[in-house]
């Protein structure tokens, strides 16, 4: 862990002169006597501007919270300052101007948008249901996640920021996925940041029961946001995977195929879940398979139970609806489980929605989203569900492996 970090960001000067913005990052260990340098870099279009609150909220990012002390060599308002010290626990900024403004929040929605099934499925809801007008944020990440770009290609993107964040390894320790909307709210003149994160995310943190309606504590993560004048929607946090792989299957199959070849590598133990995940949703609601599902890749390494909740969650519902033989072809590690735990549970709460979870939406646009969810059939948990989830994510988190 360093002690200090400091940023130089090119933004003080034109940088859409160059088309590029630049940022050098030096991050110290005092007590080791050690300074390692890096650099990254933004592409910006012409005319590109940028709120100093924003580009230090975008850059901490890259870092978390692995630091104790940060300096910049522009000015932050002291309402970024004090919301950037309280997430990240920092000592000091450096430095604050008392008479900066806070950046204000413009007009528009932006979506994060990966083209995988999780921000294509938001997107079809937003642009296809509601008919909400929003903002597409799309950050080219390089060549290794090139499938990305192609699979974006055939949607209006408002933002299409190319970057070298993640080929220097800044995307190990904060919500980097967060700098390109921060840096581009100007341009873009978005209000708010949305996103393709649902119920299951962030684990184990994430996944706390909800039915005393205390508020989720994935909402101390929007400070990320906050800080440079966004505020943060979570659109589907309250549904499960089946729910959003249902709308998007049901409005939009044509758009499937490039979802999934953007969301992972075949023989990846991510693409192996989604496509099954994929292949379960088109068998339900009756609809035919798609080339690209007909054939499935197993994960070239299966991984164990209770390394990564994804995996875990749909190694259940398989387990309970194909049988052990099936499961055993994607995960390992059954065996050393009491399955017994879970036999009194109906796993209905699977297709339907966490009520407390929408009510972090702001209205009206809850009541238009319920409507869209009750179209397709998708309902508020009964008591049944809340006692099944409860015992659900007990089991899960109890079957955790450390590490």
């Amino acid at each position: 862990m360093c002690v200090h970090v400091s940023f130089v960001s090119s933004h003080v000067m034109d940088v859409s002169l160059v088309g590029q913005l630049a940022i050098q990052v030096s991050q110290e260990d005092v007590p080791a006597g050690q300074t390692v340098h890096s650099s990254v870099h933004f592409a910006v279009p012409p005319g590109f501007r940028v709120h100093n609150d924003s580009v230090a909220a975008a850059l901490l990012t890259l870092v978390g919270k692995t630091c104790t002390t940060v300096s910049f060599n522009f000015p932050v308002s002291q309402h970024c300052a004090d919301i950037l010290s309280a997430y990240y626990g920092l000592a000091e900024i450096a430095s604050i101007d008392p008479s900066l403004e806070p950046r204000q929040p413009g007009r528009f929605l932006g979506l994060n948008f990966s083209g995988g099934l999780d921000s294509v499925a938001v997107w079809v809801v937003l642009r296809e249901l509601l008919g909400e007008e929003i903002k597409v944020i799309h950050a080219d990440y390089g060549p290794f996640y090139v499938r990305e770009q192609r699979a974006t290609s055939g949607y209006h993107k408002d933002v299409d920021c190319a970057t070298d964040i993640r080929t220097q390894g800044f995307d190990e320790q904060g919500r980097f996925l967060a700098a390109a909307p921060l840096l581009f709210a100007d341009d873009a003149d978005l209000g708010s940041v949305t996103h393709g994160n649902p119920y299951f995310h962030y684990p184990p943190l994430h996944i706390e029961s909800s039915v005393d309606g205390t508020p989720p504590r994935f909402l101390e993560h929007d400070a990320v946001f906050a800080a440079g004048g966004l505020a943060e929607l979570h659109l589907i946090r309250g549904l499960m995977t089946w729910s959003t792989l249902t709308m998007l299957v049901a409005s939009a199959p044509e758009r499937v195929e490039a979802a999934l070849y953007a969301s992972a590598r075949p023989g990846t133990v991510k693409h192996a879940i989604k496509a099954l995940a994929l292949r379960d949703t088109f068998e339900r609601l009756g609809q035919p398979l798609p080339e690209a599902l007909r054939r499935w890749t197993p994960p070239r390494q299966l991984p164990a139970f209770g390394e990564r909740l994804d995996v875990d969650t749909w190694a259940l519902y398989f387990l309970r609806t194909r049988g052990r033989a099936f499961v055993d072809t994607f995960v390992r590690g059954l065996d050393r489980l009491d399955l017994s735990q879970l036999d009194e549970l109906s796993y209905d709460f699977f297709f339907r929605y966490n009520s407390s979870l929408l009510q972090v939406i702001p209205e009206p646009l809850r009541r238009r989203f319920t409507s869209v969810l009750h179209s397709f059939d998708i309902y508020p948990y009964r008591e049944r569900d809340w006692r099944d989830l409860d015992r659900y994510r007990s089991f899960l988190l109890a079957n955790q492996r450390a590490g």
